[in-house]
C-alpha cells in the first residue's frame, strides 16, 4: 500500500513537471525569443566586421598552435617508443643468446 502511494506521488509530480509552461521544450519561444532578439539589436552587443575578422584569426591561430603542440607531443611519444622498442629488441637478443648457451650446455 505504501509503495502504491509513493509511485502515485512520483507519477503525479512527473506529469506536473512535464505539463508546466516553463519546460525545456518551450525554451526561446514567445517572450524569450523577443528578449533574445532585443538583446541582439543593442549596439553594445554588435561587433564590427574588423572585430569579427580579428576573432576569426585568433581562433585559427589558436587551432594552429594546438595542432602544432599535438604534433610535437606525438613526435616525442614516438621517439620514446622507438627507444623502448630498441631496448626491448636488445634484451630479446641477449635472452636468446643466453637461452642458446644454456641449451648447448645441456646438450654436451
Amino acid at each position: 500500500m505504501k509503495y502504491h502511494l509513493i509511485a502515485a506521488a512520483i507519477l503525479v509530480s512527473l506529469l506536473t513537471a512535464c505539463a508546466t509552461d516553463n519546460t525545456v521544450s518551450s525554451y526561446a519561444t514567445g517572450d524569450d525569443t523577443a528578449a533574445v532578439k532585443q538583446g541582439r539589436n543593442r549596439s553594445v552587443a554588435q561587433l564590427s566586421e574588423s572585430e569579427l575578422r580579428q576573432h576569426r584569426r585568433q581562433r585559427s591561430n589558436a587551432v594552429e598552435e594546438l595542432a602544432l603542440d599535438t604534433v610535437k607531443r606525438r613526435a616525442k611519444t614516438e621517439e620514446v617508443q622507438d627507444t623502448l622498442n630498441t631496448a626491448n629488441r636488445a634484451l630479446e637478443t641477449v635472452n636468446g643468446v643466453i637461452g642458446t648457451i644454456r641449451n648447448l650446455r645441456w646438450g654436451f
